[in-house]
Parts: structure tokens; sequence; C-alpha cells
């Protein structure tokens, strides 16, 4: 069953054109995909030919993830924000085609052509849930596979390379515009405007907490057996799976309940995972599988603002990223410090999901927000 505070997001249960919603998050994480192969194909090749290293990292990461709150908050004013989405595909093509004379110029035009398929999809994704987790899932999940598959796209020689991307990018966004909610979903009106919007910080403070966290456990975790593209691409379909299918599995079995099985079962799997290569996928398939509700979370304590809730979501992962030493890989190498950070997570997530139940709240797409 969703989580009580469900009517805070609109719940469509039609996508574009009365498409089901799950296959119209489907193509939205499709589009997704698509995206971030372009954007690693082209930054990894970019990498590999220059020595702009890493501040061109740096300058990617700053457009394309810390600019998401910001842009958020401004389409979330603007209204509709699937309209807004074929803005990225024009800024994600001039950057394929200007890398191989001006790397600098076509980093800066793929961070925010990635910012704003990340917001403005992720927005979508959440008006189209209805409170549900699955569709979130499904929306992110892909991301995952698209850059293992972008990286190893860039080792191809160049012909190859651009090709692959050209044809992802026009087919992945192509069908990403098709996905998202239905037009009158869309739509950010009255009913948005006069309903309960305001923002529960404290459940916002820890479910953001919770997902740097994770991100945090995700960088810092390695085994012993991911020595090649084989086993890269391995662990990114379980990270796939996990934040696909744990939507699923959290609107049937309640959100806390679920996460909580989850990271049960993940913590141990994921000790056993660092000879055995079995285990250690099924524990990052697991430790992925809280993504979506945390995010459906996110978006309960921001009502009426999925834009950013979606881009602070994609900051907190980014922040996360940010802190890995040896000292953080040594204590995910350790029982002692999986089950810590697992407990953490856990906590936060519990915390934040009681803290943002609140009163149900009128919706956008109905009929009366259209007279």
């Amino acid at each position: 069953m969703p989580h009580p505070a469900a009517a805070a997001i609109p719940p469509e249960r039609t996508g574009r054109k009365g498409l089901p919603v799950t296959l119209a998050a489907g193509l939205l994480g499709y589009g997704h995909g698509a995206t971030e192969l372009v954007c690693s194909c082209t930054l990894t090749r970019v990498l590999d030919a220059t020595d702009l290293a890493a501040g061109a990292v740096l300058w990617f990461n700053l457009l394309a993830f810390v600019s998401q709150p910001p842009v958020g908050w401004i389409v979330d004013r603007l209204g509709r924000p699937h309209r807004f989405l074929l803005l990225s595909a024009p800024l994600l093509a001039a950057g394929l085609a200007v890398s191989p004379w001006w790397p600098g110029a076509a980093i800066g035009l793929l961070g925010v052509g990635n910012c704003l398929y990340h917001v403005i999809a992720g927005a979508s994704s959440l008006r189209l849930s209805g409170g549900t987790a699955a569709p979130l899932g499904l929306m992110v999940g892909p991301g995952a596979i698209g850059v293992s598959l972008g990286i190893g796209l860039a080792r191809l020689p160049a012909a190859y390379a651009f090709g692959g991307c050209a044809i992802a990018l026009l087919l992945g966004l192509g069908v990403g515009l098709v996905g998202g909610p239905a037009e009158e979903a869309d739509k950010v009106g009255r009913a948005d405007r006069e309903a309960d919007t305001r923002v529960r910080f404290a459940p916002l403070a820890l479910l953001l907490l919770c997902v740097a966290a994770r991100a945090l456990a995700g960088a810092g975790l390695g085994f012993e057996w991911d020595t090649s593209a084989g086993t890269a691409i391995a662990l990114a379909v379980g990270a796939v799976l996990g934040k696909i299918g744990g939507g699923f599995a959290a609107d049937r079995m309640g959100w806390l309940r679920f996460c909580l099985v989850a990271l049960g079962l993940g913590v141990p799997a994921l000790w056993g995972g660092q000879t055995f290569a079995v285990l250690g996928w099924c524990g990052a398939l697991l430790f992925q599988a809280p993504m979506a509700v945390t995010l459906g979370g996110i978006g309960q304590a921001l009502p009426g603002r999925p834009a950013l809730a979606f881009g602070l979501a994609s900051t907190a992962v980014y922040a996360g990223t940010l802190l890995p030493s040896r000292g953080v890989a040594a204590v995910m190498h350790s029982a002692a410090g999986l089950s810590g950070v697992a407990l953490a997570t856990a906590l936060l997530l519990a915390l934040g999901l009681a803290g943002g139940r609140h009163a149900p709240a009128p919706v956008a797409g109905t009929r009366e927000e259209s007279h």
C-alpha cells in the first residue's frame, strides 16, 4: 500500500495520450538512460583526449547536479514541467557535436542538458506517480545502466561512439517526450496553489540525509571481483533492477516495511559479497531498492514542488559521493561499518516517512481544477 501521505501528489492514473502509468514512467526512464549514456560517453572521451581531468568533472557535476534545485524551483514556478522536456535535447546534441573541438563548451552544454532532463522528467514522474513508488523507480532506474554503457561506448572508435550516442539521443528523448503525466495532471493550477503546500522541513532533511548516506555507502563500497567492464555493467543492471523492483515491491508490502526488509537482507549479502560475486550483486540490488520510496517521501515533504524535490534529491546523491576516502572505504568493507550505515539509513528513512504524514490535499488534474 502507498504511504499515507499519497494525496500530496496528484493521483493521476494515466500517462500522456492515455498510456498506462507504468509505460509512461518507463518511457521517461528510457530517456533518462539515453541522457546518461550520451553524457558519460562524451565526457569520458573528452577526459581521455584532453588534460582537463578533475576540473572538467567538477564543472560538469556543478551544472548537472548542484544546479538542479534552483532550476527545479524555476520549473515549478512556471508550471507544467513536462512541456519543457524538449529543451534538453538540443543542448545534449550540441555538446556531443562540438566535443572534438571545444571540450569545455561541450561539458557545459552536456551539464545543462543533463540537469534539465533530470529535473523535468523527475517532476513529471512525481506528478505521474499518484503517491506510489513504482513510477519513480521506473524513471530513475535506467540511469545507472546508461552511465555504464556510455563509458563502454566511449572506448570504441569515434564513428561508433558518436553514432551510438546520436541514436540513443534521438530514440531516448523521443520516447521520453511521449512519457510523463496526462496533460491535465501536468498543469500546476489553482488546486495546487490553494492546497496545503507547507514544507515539512524535518522530514525533508532526514530523507535527504538518508539519500546522502546511501550514496556515500555506495561510493565507498567496492568488490574484489569487480575488475572488468562486464562486472561493472552487471552491477549497474543490479542497481536498475533494485530501483525498479523496489518501487513495485514497496507499493505492495508497505513502504517502510519493505525498506527494512531490503536493508536487513542486503547487509549480510554485502558481507559475503566481498568474495562471492552473486552475493555482492544481490546485496547491491537490495541496497538500491529503497530509492523510489525515499524519492517519494521527499516529494511528499515538498507538496506542489515536484521539480525542486527531485533536484534536491539529486544534489544529495552528489553530496554523498564527494566524501568517500580510504577511511570510508575501510568502514564499508567491515561488517560493523555496513551494519551501522544500514541502521542509520533505516532510522533516517523511518523518521522521515513518519514525519511527512499529513492530511490529504486537493490535487491537480481533476475535474474541479478545470472549471
